[in-house]
C-alpha cells in the first residue's frame, strides 16, 4: 500500500512539472537583440560634482586662504615665489604640460578656484620617502627621490584651504621659470 502511495505520489509530481514545462515552452516569447532596453537619456548630462564651480564668487572671499598661504613658512633652501588664484582645469593644464602626465579629479568641477603655490628648491628638495609598496615595489630601503633643483606646485582649495595635490618638478634652471 505504501509503495502504491510513493509511486502514484511521484508520478502525479512529473506529469505536473512536464505540463508546466510544455506550457512554458510554448510561451516563451522571441529575443529581440535589436530592442532598446534602456532609454538613452536625451540632452546634456550634468555631472554631480562634489566640488563644485566656485567661480562665480567674490575673489574677497577666498581672502582668508590667501593670508593664511602667505604666511606659510617653508623649510630653509626653498623659496615661496608665487601664490596665484586658478582654476582646477589651468592647473591640470600646467602639470599635464609638465610632463608629469595628466591625473585628474572628476569630483572637482573645472572651474573650481584653487591657489597654485610655486616654491622654488635652488639648492635641490628631497622627496621624503614613501610608504612601502609591495604593488610598485617601494621597500623600506627605497632611498628618499633626490632632484638638483626643483619646483614644487601645491595646490589648495581657494574656498576651504585643503591641500589638493603637490607636485615636484625636476628643472636645469630656475632662471627659465
Amino acid at each position: 500500500m505504501r509503495q502504491i502511495l510513493v509511486v502514484s505520489t511521484t508520478a502525479a509530481i512529473l506529469l505536473s512539472l512536464m505540463a508546466v514545462s510544455s506550457a512554458n515552452a510554448n510561451n516563451q516569447e522571441e529575443i529581440d537583440i535589436n530592442r532598446v532596453v534602456e532609454h538613452e537619456p536625451v540632452g546634456q548630462i550634468k555631472p554631480n560634482y562634489s566640488y563644485p564651480d566656485n567661480s562665480n564668487k567674490d575673489k574677497k572671499e577666498f581672502d582668508k586662504v590667501k593670508q593664511i598661504l602667505e604666511q606659510m613658512k617653508v623649510k630653509d633652501g626653498l623659496k615661496l615665489k608665487s601664490i596665484k588664484l586658478v582654476s582646477y582645469s589651468d592647473y591640470i593644464n600646467l602639470i599635464s604640460n609638465s610632463n608629469s602626465g595628466k591625473i585628474e579629479n572628476y569630483q572637482v568641477h573645472p572651474n573650481r578656484q584653487m591657489f597654485l603655490v610655486e616654491i622654488h628648491a635652488p639648492n635641490g628638495y628631497k622627496l621624503p620617502k614613501r610608504r612601502e609598496s609591495k604593488i610598485y615595489g617601494i621597500t623600506k630601503n627605497n632611498p628618499p627621490l633626490e632632484f638638483k633643483k626643483a619646483i614644487l606646485y601645491q595646490v589648495f582649495d581657494a574656498e576651504t584651504g585643503n591641500l589638493w595635490s603637490t607636485n615636484v618638478r625636476d628643472v636645469q634652471n630656475l632662471e627659465d621659470y
